[in-house]
């Protein structure tokens, strides 16, 4: 594997939850919490986009709400 990326969350309960994300030649490694999965090339693709998906969702609800909700 290479470099871990440690990406800081909370879960449903708002308690502390990483999410670690690495890499091998052939296959995307991801840990949330307890749980370990690796995904092949064609699962992280789909799972990145998913999460593009709903990160332009969250950042349109955001705009569309104005200043307020950014604070």
């Amino acid at each position: 594997m290479t470099t871990l990326t440690t990406v800081p969350c909370r879960d449903r309960a708002s308690r502390g939850c990483d999410v670690v994300v690495s890499h091998a030649s052939t296959a995307v490694w991801l840990r949330v919490g307890p749980e370990e999965r690796l995904l092949d090339e064609t699962q992280a693709q789909k799972l990145y986009l998913a999460l593009g998906v709903h990160i332009a969702a969250v950042q349109t609800a955001r705009h569309k709400a104005g200043p307020r909700e950014h604070a």
